[in-house]
């Protein structure tokens, strides 16, 4: 929000505010939509078990990716296979 108000002159930042607002605050609201609609359709159990599968291989794609396996072993090279504290 801050950089909103940096980037817009003064005269227009209530629009750019309000349409911000409605661009963060749409989404938002039709998920709470679908997701209410959903757990009368299939239960919170099933929908609980979606999520921890989807996080989960999020979680494992992200740190199995080079970049980050690079990035580790730079911040902290003691920690790497072979070598002891």
């Amino acid at each position: 929000m801050t950089l909103v108000q940096r980037l817009t002159p003064p005269q227009l930042q209530g629009r750019v505010f309000a349409a911000v607002e409605v661009l963060i605050t749409t989404p938002q609201t039709l998920s709470i939509a679908l997701g209410a609609a959903l757990i009368t359709v299939v239960g919170y159990q099933v929908l609980l078990t979606a999520m921890a599968v989807m996080f989960t291989a999020t979680a494992v794609s992200v740190l199995t990716r080079p970049e980050q396996r690079h990035r580790r072993e730079a911040a902290c090279p003691a920690l790497l296979p072979g070598r002891r504290p």
